[in-house]
């Protein structure tokens, strides 16, 4: 088990994202070269299309590295424990589940976690408006958990921030996060790394689209080396 608080802070604040079929062929380099310089492997819903999570999360455990799984679907409250259980049996340790499964599906998800394990809540990013119900759904959910159990984690779109800090003392992970502030399909905001730091995210989620570089290995590494170093300007 990894201890993050020996983990250099600035890559506690970090997670990878793999979300492409693509990224496959170069991971087993990607994982020894940074993985245990980032917080954690967001696998994405590519992945789960293309039912390859399981042997990616045994590779990433392998290198010592936490896994998280971005299922990017909406649950019924009926299939969360089965869902859950399976999930967080493997070794994962965040799985997402959609606000729009309800209230009740967000406790069904928390109550399938263990103490080492938890759950996060993914914003849809082109729907502002949906913000508010979503994180209400979340501020029901935690007042039948215990406070231990509470969901606090919520992956937002860099353009967000705000919004769902306002609402509530969440923790923020970014995405969206990008050096030429052009903004693309999935993410209509995008800030650099410090300036997402700076509008109060608590973790980036970074990938190899962060750079125009093709190259895997430079594309994470070198990325990833400039991410630190701009953090670190900030504390």
């Amino acid at each position: 088990m990894r201890n993050f608080e020996a983990l250099d802070p600035i890559a506690n604040k970090i997670i990878v994202v793999i979300d492409a079929k693509s990224d496959i062929q170069n991971l087993g380099k990607i994982a020894s070269d940074i993985g245990k310089e980032t917080r954690a492997f967001k696998l994405g819903l590519e992945l789960m299309q293309f039912d390859r999570p399981w042997s990616i999360h045994r590779m990433l455990r392998d290198h010592d590295i936490e896994t998280w799984l971005d299922t990017n679907y909406v649950l019924d409250s009926d299939q969360i424990p089965q869902v859950a259980n399976s999930v967080f049996s493997r070794g994962v340790k965040k799985l997402s589940v959609s606000a729009l499964s309800g209230h009740q599906s967000l406790i069904s998800a928390v109550n399938a976690t263990d103490h080492d394990s938890s759950i996060f809540i993914p914003m849809p990013n082109y729907h502002d408006d949906l913000i508010v119900p979503f994180l209400e759904e979340v501020i029901m959910a935690n007042e039948y958990l215990p406070h231990r159990k509470q969901i606090t984690d919520i992956m937002c779109n860099v353009g967000m921030i705000e919004r769902v800090k306002n609402i509530g003392n969440f923790t923020v992970i970014a995405t969206g996060i990008r050096y030429n502030n052009q903004p693309i399909d999935q993410h209509p905001t995008t800030m650099s790394p410090k300036e997402a730091i700076d509008h109060g995210a608590d973790i980036l989620a970074i990938g190899r689209l962060l750079t125009k570089y093709s190259n895997y290995e430079y594309n994470y590494k070198t990325t990833l080396e400039k991410v630190k170093t701009d953090i670190e300007q900030l504390f």
